[in-house]
């Protein structure tokens, strides 16, 4: 049992280490994703889901499990369980209001200028 303990926290802390990005990936991220909501405008009430083939190279690098567009951003889902799920955000260039913190839920977590992780717990 306690080496299941300690292979799945090395799981996790590696994970967490494949998700930290340079000044440089986290910029392409947020072009790649302006240009998606370019490409796949968003109606209100309606989210938008791009094929994996749709998506630009810096998304499809991060190997999302889904990206999705809406008004108020692309958020590109990294994991999920249940109902659970975190990823990126790249809010929409017209929204001007900053995202809840760390509190809430869903919580936001700025990671650079226009890009945040996210969490929902459900």
């Amino acid at each position: 049992m306690r080496y299941l303990v300690v292979i799945a926290a090395i799981a996790l802390t590696s994970c967490s280490d494949a998700r930290k990005l340079s000044p440089t990936e986290a910029w392409s991220i947020v072009r790649a994703c302006d240009a998606l909501a370019e490409r796949f405008p968003a109606i209100e009430g309606l989210s938008k889901h791009p094929a994996p083939s749709e998506w630009p190279p810096a998304l499809s690098q991060l190997n999302p499990d889904d990206v999705r567009i809406d008004v108020m951003g692309v958020y590109v889902r990294l994991e999920s369980h249940y109902v659970e799920e975190e990823g990126l955000y790249v809010p929409a260039p017209s929204v001007t209001k900053e995202p809840p913190g760390q509190e809430a839920d869903p919580s936001y977590v700025r990671i650079g200028p226009r890009l945040y992780r996210y969490r929902i717990k459900g």
